[in-house]
């Protein structure tokens, strides 16, 4: 007798009260086709007491989890309805007066089932590829929930109501196998491993996922066909408008510098909102575009959810961006090049608009003049103003010291 199956009994001599659930599952029925094809127990009883002009009474939390066939109530017959809903599942009714009736649970059908012969039903499971044994591996009857685990040594054992059910034996990595027993006692079981295929394999921070429609975080990849001939001298360039919800900006004159990258946006005015980076399974920190060749890269995937903190923790907040640089393959011989030249200017629209000789000097001149206004208090003479700038329309040398210092065409290469 399994556990469930003598905490049932137990229970019934306490006087204590189950729920119909949990006594079918405890003597192996198949709770599962019936959640598959039917509809709550309880809005049955709703169909009939409407149909009928009746009402029923029963225990809270009885028939929770329970469910009936789709058909019930297509007759005029109550009592052939109520036999057709109640007798699967050992329950009973009593008619307490014309329009009202009490369901309860039927022990003495479920004391029959529970004393029948227990069959002792053990093996061992192993690797088939390896013959070694495999200890943790789930075996259950198929249906319930009744079953037990393989030890260290893979052995397992667990009894049986009946040698025609079927034993499951389920383990990670491994293929499900349904075993009947067919009357037999001793069930020795081999193991297939599970391959996953590779052109169904996403892969997030966290693990990977056979089936990308089982993926439910925010994952966006850059297609590294479309921009695999595109000349930019970082990382950051080559994922510019290539994801959704990225966001890369240039803040900086220098040539050749690395963008500034966001995901969805700016995420804290004071912490920083730079996304994680990691290459190959390692953290690098919040930057890496001059730290790898654009050219070496096979794939990039950006976490822009929670899924992100999965395994980054608070590092991972901003977003995650996932590298997976190019390796050898096995008989495969790959020669490349690559070579990269340009120039690059500051547009004329960035730029900041500087004064010339004249606005400049006089700028300074009232600057000294309202220096004296503020602090002594008084309107000030001409000749308290520098030589230099008393007189602005007289200034003969106008230069713009930022298009002088700036690199016009700077040029730029990478190979």
């Amino acid at each position: 007798m399994t556990l469930a199956q003598v905490a049932v009994v137990e229970a019934q001599k306490k006087g204590q009260s189950n729920t119909l659930a949990q006594l079918k599952l405890a003597e192996g029925s198949d709770l599962k086709t019936s959640i598959d094809t039917g509809i709550k127990f309880i809005s049955a009883l709703e169909r009939l007491e409407n149909k009928f002009d009746i009402s029923f009474m029963y225990k809270t939390g009885l028939l929770d989890g329970v469910y009936a066939p789709k058909d019930i109530g297509q007759t005029d017959n109550l009592t052939y309805e109520l036999q057709k809903l109640l007798d699967p599942y050992s329950l009973k009714y009593t008619r307490l007066n014309n329009r009202t009736f009490a369901i309860s649970l039927d022990f003495s059908k479920y004391a029959v089932r529970l004393n029948a012969k227990m069959e002792r039903v053990q093996g061992t499971v192993t690797d088939a590829s390896t013959g070694e044994t495999l200890p943790g591996v789930n075996v259950v009857f198929k249906g319930t929930a009744v079953g037990t685990a393989t030890d260290a040594d893979g052995n397992y054992s667990l009894d049986a109501t009946s040698l025609q059910d079927t034993l499951l034996f389920s383990f990670i990595g491994y293929q499900t196998q349904e075993v009947p027993l067919n009357g037999r006692t001793d069930i020795d079981v081999a193991l297939a491993p599970q391959a996953l295929v590779g052109e169904d394999v996403v892969v997030v921070g966290y693990g990977s996922h056979r089936e990308k429609a089982d993926l439910t975080s925010a994952v966006a990849e850059v297609d590294m066909e479309s921009v695999a001939d595109r000349p930019v001298s970082n990382l950051t360039n080559l994922m510019q408008g290539q994801a959704p919800g990225l966001v890369a900006k240039q803040t900086s004159g220098t040539p050749g510098e690395e963008l500034q990258v966001n995901i969805r946006g700016i995420s804290s005015l004071g912490a920083g909102s730079e996304p994680l980076f990691v290459v190959d399974g390692f953290p690098v920190g919040t930057s890496a575009g001059k730290n790898i060749d654009p050219s070496n890269i096979e794939s990039i995937s950006v976490l822009k959810d929670a899924s992100s903190t999965a395994i980054y923790g608070a590092r991972g907040s901003n977003g995650v961006i996932l590298i997976t640089t190019k390796t050898a393959k096995e008989g495969d011989v790959d020669i490349s090049f690559n070579a990269t030249a340009g120039v690059q200017n500051l547009p004329h629209s960035r730029r900041t608009e500087m004064m010339n000789g004249v606005e400049f000097a006089r700028f300074k001149k009232e600057a000294f003049m309202d220096k004296i206004r503020y602090f002594d208090n008084r309107e000030p003479s001409i000749d308290e103003v520098p030589e230099n700038y008393r007189h602005p329309e007289n200034t003969q040398y106008s230069t713009n010291w930022l298009n002088q210092i700036l690199n016009q065409n700077a040029p730029f290469s990478e190979v």
